[in-house]
């Protein structure tokens, strides 16, 4: 291809710096990494969808397909906690990229393993995207982070976390088109391809954030918090950090280095208020996920729907956390001056009112009012979700960041795992569906209790 003798490929980046970055807050960075966020939900999720056509082509139960669907999160996991150790030491675009190119990898596998009958190196490569999703999740925590000012930095993570639900809801409506024409292995390199392809644009908006980082580097390694000290935020808003990611200093040896990654992690899995904040990650997480799984069945038990008729509203419940996990980073940031503990008081509050309620109808036998009953539980658990990860920063030094936002992560995503089970366990003890509101009702008091106990920074 023929180019004039003068062309710079540098002149091509900075300008692309400038379309994908910020004047003052990197909105640009913000749009890039929702799309990237929004095709791993839809890898992630795929093929949930097409389970029934899974199950015809490979010699396994339904049991077994579900591990194709659950693996990601198996691998996000366990791989959470060393993936924020090492987040917290190199620059996060890079690393954003590295798992843009896991992903495709362990998509093209996944396709190669489905086409080919092999379930367990299927699996294996789920596992393997589980690691990439997390990587992602928290390196574009940690960026937006650091390249917001505290007056949109809650608005902008919690827009960000809005990314996953939505492309749940890409990945289960296109699973079936995408089957039909090429086959259900074909959903894992489509969607890992689309996740590379909005990788590219993430880092370059990245760059500006992390090369003004690298220039406020000290010597050490070290990164001095800045007070953030605005009159149009308020004087209550002096207690808050800038936050800024970790790269590790030009001239640490490789035993400081260690030393040093040790005593992050250690002031981190130490930390009374880190715990604090994944008490209510937990709580949180446990409360939807209990929502999500067993009200399909409850409502085919309490009220006789049929699982089409309830399909619409269950689908509303996951579908609402695009608006209410935005919404809680807006009230956080204008309603509460930045703060985001009252956003966490305020979701279990309201979700256990509506809760409340909701045994009105259940009793009565009003289906319509309990459908949207759940809905507005939908609303009202997620307000929280969106905030927790900016929460947990306020608690821990420069260089930490990566590892508490993973740690309050993975230990919500434990709760997604052990919730649903535990609430099934004690509906076959009480031989009572009603048994799920009242697991429900306690997850939401246990909620307020924690959120109320919870450390203000």
């Amino acid at each position: 291809m023929w180019l004039p003798d003068s062309f710079d490929c540098g002149v091509v980046i900075d300008v692309a710096e400038r379309v994908f970055g910020y004047s003052d807050d990197p909105w640009g960075l913000l749009v890039a990494l929702w799309l990237l966020w929004l095709f791993v939900g839809a890898y992630a999720i795929v093929p949930a969808s097409v389970l029934p056509v899974v199950t015809d082509e490979l010699p396994i139960g339904l049991a077994a397909a579900s591990w194709i669907v659950t693996a990601p999160q198996v691998g996000a996991a366990i791989a959470g906690l060393p993936a924020g150790v090492a987040l917290d030491r190199v620059r996060n675009d890079r690393a954003i990229v590295l798992a843009g190119l896991l992903l495709i990898v362990a998509g093209v596998v996944g396709w190669v393993a489905g086409t080919g009958g092999a379930y367990w190196p299927l699996v294996g490569s789920r596992l393997a995207g589980g690691a990439a999703l997390v990587t992602i999740w928290v390196a574009g925590t940690n960026v937006l982070s650091a390249g917001f000012s505290l007056r949109y930095r809650a608005t902008a993570v919690a827009a960000y976390t809005t990314g996953y639900p939505a492309g749940y809801g890409l990945g289960q409506f296109a699973a079936p088109f995408l089957t039909a024409r090429f086959g259900w292995p074909a959903t894992f390199p489509v969607f890992s391809l689309l996740a590379v392809a909005a990788a590219g644009p993430c880092y370059l908006a990245a760059r500006p954030v992390a090369r003004r980082l690298a220039e406020s580097t000290s010597t050490t390694g070290d990164r001095p918090a800045e007070r953030e000290i605005s009159a149009e935020h308020g004087a209550s808003t002096e207690y808050r950090t800038s936050i800024k990611q970790g790269t590790p200093a030009e001239h640490e040896t490789p035993t400081e280095r260690s030393a040093s990654v040790g005593r992050d992690l250690v002031a981190v899995v130490t930390s009374r208020a880190v715990w604090a904040v994944c008490i209510v990650s937990f709580l949180a997480y446990s409360l939807y996920m209990i929502f999500n799984s067993w009200m399909p069945t409850y409502l085919v038990e309490a009220f006789g729907l049929s699982l089409t008729e309830s399909a619409p509203f269950v689908a509303l419940l996951p579908a609402v956390g695009i608006v209410a996990r935005a919404g809680g980073g807006v009230i956080a940031d204008r309603a509460f001056d930045c703060r985001e503990r009252p956003v966490v008081i305020l979701s279990f509050v309201a979700t256990t009112l509506v809760v409340a309620v909701l045994a009105v109808p259940a009793e009565l036998g009003a289906s319509g009012a309990f459908l949207a009953g759940m809905v507005a539980v939908g609303v009202s658990i997620q307000l929280q979700i969106g905030v927790l990860y900016t929460y947990v920063q306020a608690f821990v030094e420069t260089g930490q960041v990566a590892s508490a936002v993973a740690l309050v992560s993975v230990v919500g995503w434990v709760g997604q795992f052990v919730a649903p089970a535990v609430t099934g366990a004690l509906v076959d003890f009480t031989g009572s569906y009603a048994t799920i509101l009242g697991c429900g009702a306690a997850v939401c008091l246990c909620g307020t209790l924690a959120g109320w106990l919870a450390p203000e920074p």
